[in-house]
């Protein structure tokens, strides 16, 4: 089984109008499937925290709209190669997503996340859609 791309969308807030301090992504991406697990899936995320406080926080996956797992965003910098610095205030974070369920032919899924700094302030919420084929 593969999975196609059908479309890449923004949250529809105005990135020159964003709260400071608040994280933002500013890209969201899928980079590949994995060729050993057709369920795993790797994806990266472009962001920005213009007070460095988003190592605190997490990292929230989204399946279909609704949460899937919380990862700590300190674990996630620690996994980056290199490491991300604690207090950095951008970057690029890949991260592998591994699908719970099995996915049929046809099948559409929306994945997106959200990240949440040290504050509880919450990103947008970007996403795209995978179709199996």
């Amino acid at each position: 089984m593969l999975i196609g791309l059908l479309a890449l969308a923004g949250c529809g807030e105005d990135p020159n109008d964003w709260e400071p301090g608040r994280p933002r992504v500013d890209r969201l991406r899928l980079l590949q499937q994995s060729p050993q697990d057709p369920l795993a899936l790797e994806i990266q995320v472009t962001f920005e925290d213009s007070d460095g406080d988003l190592s605190g926080g997490l990292l929230d996956l989204m399946i279909n709209e609704a949460r899937s797992a919380s990862l700590a965003m300190v674990d996630v910098f620690a996994q980056q190669s290199p490491p991300l610095a604690l207090d950095a205030t951008g970057g690029q974070i890949d991260v592998i997503v591994r699908l719970l369920r099995d996915v049929e032919v046809g099948d559409r899924v929306k994945i997106g996340v959200v990240l949440e700094d040290a504050a509880g302030r919450r990103s947008n919420e970007p996403f795209f859609e995978i179709e199996a084929f």
